[in-house]
């Protein structure tokens, strides 16, 4: 039997030769709670699924007053401009890197940001400005908030001077063994420099190559452009959030704080794929996928629940960790008077208020099973 969802497609954990199903997932901004779940094929794509989303969203809550925060897959101009057209409220990074955009804001106009982390880390500046663009020959204007992060800034410069420092190694190898072998002939040799910047091209206008000389007698040189290097440079640590969001409501802190917030839906692939072990799916018919992926969505509803009232009580930061707390608990068996009876044992005061929290009555010796 074929299936229909089980495909080969785009691979968020860079399995390109494993064929997949996609899974569409909404949680609450607030708690993280699943509200609606998309089982699609692993072909999807994301950036056509998105608005389909927001349609499936419309009805199923029945509103229309609510802030769609997505990721850069949604925000390309298609469906920045759907949103606008619409006049349905979002918060999400576009698509686009728009270089040209970025770049015309000098660095003295980002002014700090107050947002910290979870983990207690600043270091965010922003820009509130305007962005326009045009798709199908029809303008469009929204806000925007261009933030630049201290700490993304250092993790995309060390990447990027680990990249540039592989290109030039490859080039100074090519350099060294021009003409020889075959090395002598020229076409090969421009084969190597380009395969020196597979999987980098945006990277190949920051240097300057030049191949002189006939068959045999080659002479290349290369240096890094300083100006293109002093653009790339300017760029990092830098995106851009569109939104419809009022700047007499939300200023561009908050702006950020709430892009931020979508680490929750994140957090919940994460734990379906990790905890709940969803995979690897070892089933072939579809009805059957679709039955999988809705028992793992309602555990995670659970999940969820259980972790949003712990963190309300301030009882416990995770679900995981609540549920580790449950380790010690033991069922006891004793036998009195020729009668098998059961009971729970070992449990700790921090696990009656985790239960109470939840409105569990923890089982008494009446409630159990005494067969």
């Amino acid at each position: 039997m074929r299936s229909e969802l089980i495909r080969l497609g785009y691979s968020r954990d860079q399995k390109k030769d494993k064929k997949q199903a996609v899974v569409e997932l909404n949680v609450t901004a607030k708690g993280g709670i699943p509200l609606c779940h998309r089982l699609l094929p692993g072909n999807a794509s994301d950036q056509k699924e998105a608005l389909k989303n927001l349609e499936t969203l419309k009805k199923r809550l029945k509103k229309k007053d609510f802030l769609i925060i997505g990721d850069r897959a949604m925000m390309t101009k298609p469906n920045l401009a759907a949103l606008l057209r619409k006049k349905m409220k979002f918060l999400g990074p576009l698509a686009c890197k728009d270089r040209e955009f970025i770049l015309s804001f000098p660095e003295e106009q980002f002014q700090p940001l107050a947002y910290t982390s979870a983990k207690g880390k600043g270091g965010y500046s922003g820009i509130d400005t305007t962005y326009s663009f045009t798709h199908d020959g029809r303008h469009y204007t929204c806000r925007a908030v261009v933030v630049k992060s201290e700490e993304l800034y250092e993790q995309q410069r060390k990447t990027l001077d680990k990249q540039l420092d592989k290109i030039a190694k490859r080039l100074d190898k090519i350099k060294g063994s021009l003409n020889t072998r075959k090395f002598k002939n020229r076409e090969y040799v421009i084969g190597q420099i380009n395969k020196a910047f597979e999987g980098h091209g945006n990277l190949r206008p920051l240097f300057n190559i030049s191949l002189e000389g006939e068959n045999g007698s080659l002479d290349l040189s290369w240096s890094y452009n300083p100006e293109m290097l002093e653009q790339q440079h300017r760029l990092l640590g830098k995106y851009i959030l569109a939104t419809s969001l009022a700047r007499a409501t939300h200023d561009a802190n908050q702006v950020l704080e709430g892009y931020k917030s979508r680490h929750r839906v994140e957090a919940r692939f994460r734990t379906t794929k990790s905890t709940l072990k969803i995979r690897p799916v070892f089933l072939q018919s579809d009805d059957r996928i679709r039955s999988l992926v809705l028992v793992n969505i309602i555990a995670l509803i659970v999940y969820a629940l259980i972790e949003y009232v712990c963190q309300q009580e301030g009882l416990a930061k995770s679900a995981k960790q609540a549920l580790f707390m449950f380790r010690m608990p033991a069922i006891v068996t004793l036998t009195v008077n020729g009668q098998v009876v059961q009971q729970i044992g070992n449990i700790k005061p921090f696990m009656h208020d985790i239960l109470d929290a939840l409105n569990v009555k923890p089982m008494e010796l009446d409630d159990m099973d005494t067969g």
